[in-house]
């Protein structure tokens, strides 16, 4: 699995949202098994949002295919990084 995790300046939550919820058939198409979207408690304005995907290879084609927009203007460009889950995790015996 490989999680996309984007950061994001907003102008206004309820609109975004809106929106980001619109394109779920682009998001479901893309490969994206699973989605979360944070906000910071000190600015209502960011969105943090992590998508996870089966393979680092569908999370870098989601990513370039999503950098550049058509037809709309951005204020700011979201910040994106990707990352491998660990084949396998355990916490160590107390």
């Amino acid at each position: 699995m490989a999680t996309l995790h984007i950061e994001h300046a907003i102008s206004d939550y309820t609109t975004w949202k809106a929106a980001f919820d619109r394109f779920a058939p682009v998001r479901e198409k893309a490969g994206i098994r699973q989605h979360r979207i944070q906000r910071p408690i000190d600015n209502g304005n960011y969105v943090v949002i992590d998508l996870d995907f089966e393979s680092a290879e569908q999370a870098r084609a989601y990513s370039i295919s999503r950098r550049q927009p058509s037809g709309h203007q951005v204020r700011t460009l979201p910040r994106w990084w990707a990352r491998r889950a660990p084949a396998s995790f355990s916490l160590p015996s107390p």
